[in-house]
């Protein structure tokens, strides 16, 4: 792949196994239309902004990617994923500086109706 965009949901499964969720969109340029897949259900053993970052480089090796063809990123934005200091965030945009981040809307949009429902 020329370039493309990270999205990355962390969900827990019905055994409470921490799962994430790496979807990858790109364009298809045989058809030149953009198009959303899911790329990996990841198991991560240890939680935090370098076993993330080790686990997705890992699967990256594995699969001949490199982070410098990562062009965007996009996640909730829980510290550990876009935190400022120590975060998977700060350990990709080391690895690919260019990177175009944004926040993951409809969890944003979640948390303020939640927030705003207990105080109704």
């Amino acid at each position: 792949m020329k370039g493309f965009s990270i999205l990355w949901v962390k969900s827990i499964d019905i055994s409470c196994n921490k799962i994430f969720c790496v979807n990858v969109h790109f364009v298809d340029g045989s058809q030149n239309k953009p198009v959303t897949s899911l790329y990996h259900l990841l198991e991560v053993h240890q939680e935090d902004a370098d076993g993330l970052f080790a686990t997705l480089n890992q699967v990256f090796t594995k699969e001949g990617l490199s982070f410098e063809n990562v062009v965007g990123y996009a996640s909730d934005g829980e510290n550990l994923i876009q935190g400022q200091s120590i975060s998977l965030l700060t350990r990709m945009t080391g690895a690919a500086p260019n990177l175009f981040v944004i926040k993951c809307y409809c969890h944003t949009f979640h948390l303020v109706a939640e927030y705003s429902a207990k105080h109704l």
